[in-house]
C-alpha cells in the first residue's frame, strides 16, 4: 500500500491571505475518484506563531498532517492511493465580541480551535 499526498493547496481568496504568505504549490488530481468535503479542527496551540503569515503556513501543514491520517485510516486495504486536499475556508470555535472575523484578528490566536474547511480528491486504484 502507497498513500501519496501531493499537499495541501490554500484556495483561500487574496484578500485573506496575510502579507508576507506564500502559497504551497499543489499537483492536483484530474481523475480523482473521490471527493471528501470536511471540516478539520486544527488545535490553536501548536499554530499560531509570530506572524499572520507564519501561522497560516502552520495551519496548512497541520491540514496537511490531519489529512494523511484520514487517508491512512480510509484506505488501509488499497494498493496505491493519490490524493490532494484543498483548503476552502478557515473559521474558528470562537465568537468574538466585537465582530471582528477578519483573517488578522483569526490568525492572532483568539480561539481554541481553527476550523479548516476542506475538499480532499483522492484516486484510488
Amino acid at each position: 500500500m502507497a498513500i501519496t499526498l501531493n499537499g495541501t493547496q490554500n484556495a483561500l481568496p487574496e484578500d485573506r491571505i496575510p502579507a508576507g504568505y506564500t502559497r504551497p504549490t499543489v499537483t492536483p488530481i484530474s481523475d480523482f475518484h473521490y471527493r471528501y468535503d470536511l471540516v478539520i479542527p486544527i488545535a490553536v496551540s501548536g499554530t499560531v506563531a509570530s506572524t499572520a503569515s507564519a501561522s497560516m503556513t502552520a495551519i496548512v501543514t497541520a491540514t496537511n498532517t490531519a489529512v494523511s491520517a484520514i487517508l491512512a485510516a480510509d484506505y488501509l486495504a488499497t494498493a496505491t492511493v493519490t490524493a490532494y486536499a484543498v483548503i476552502n475556508d478557515i473559521g474558528s470555535n470562537f465568537s468574538p465580541t466585537n465582530n471582528n472575523t477578519s483573517m488578522t484578528y483569526l490568525l492572532s490566536g483568539t480561539t481554541n480551535s481553527y476550523l479548516v474547511n476542506t475538499t480532499i480528491f483522492v484516486k484510488a486504484i
